[in-house]
């Protein structure tokens, strides 16, 4: 989602819509089925959501260029309908399927020509090596990091309260600090180079 981002960046083909907000307004959206593809890729990788995973890994994949292409999930997302592939069979394929799901999102924000602080739910504490991947691909913008285990939850209370929720002391956040992967550029512009998305594209 971004909040004043403009309606006519939005396409249809790459699966983008506008949704509104409680305060009546239409809030510019990009869709993919994140936790799907992540389960996916660990899937076809033989990976289990369990394993752990450390920088170091994630380097490694950068280091072999090793790339996983979408769409692991056919019905939804910015590549839809393209067959997915995994270029080769990395040791880690959790760490894979983390700097995947960074390079969708940064795709996403592109395509929204999103500003202003990029904040993340509850998924912050599932996967924080993804949000840190996103901050050092967006360095110019805060990465926020919700402090909250069940993020929707919190938001669905705060509806009903919407005039006096500001007023409350437990919202807690912080700020994700960029990873420091080396060559982390290059492997993003080869992986949207086999893609085959150009510039102009993901300006729209």
């Amino acid at each position: 989602m971004a909040m004043g981002a403009d309606l006519k960046n939005l396409s249809e083909d790459k699966d983008m819509l506008a949704n509104v907000c409680i305060l009546n307004t239409p809030v510019a959206c990009a869709r993919f089925m994140g936790g799907r593809e992540f389960e996916h890729i660990c899937q076809l990788t033989g990976a289990k959501i369990t394993d752990q995973v450390s920088n170091s890994d994630i380097q490694k994949i950068i280091d072999n260029e090793i790339y996983a292409l979408p769409a692991f999930e056919n019905n939804s997302g910015p590549f839809k309908g393209h067959p997915a592939k995994i270029t080769r069979n990395p040791h880690n394929g959790k760490a894979l399927a983390t700097l995947y799901l960074a390079l969708m999102i940064d795709l996403e924000l592109s395509l929204l020509s999103a500003t202003g602080d990029i904040i993340f739910g509850s998924t912050s504490k599932k996967n924080p090596q993804m949000c840190q991947i996103v901050a050092q691909l967006n360095p110019q913008q805060n990465i926020v990091l919700s402090g909250d285990s069940a993020s929707t939850v919190k938001g669905a209370w705060i509806m009903t309260r919407w005039s006096d929720w500001r007023q409350q002391t437990d919202i807690k956040t912080q700020i994700a600090k960029p990873l420091g992967l080396e060559n982390l550029a290059a492997y993003k512009n080869k992986w949207l180079q086999q893609l085959k998305v150009t510039n102009q594209e993901i300006c729209l």
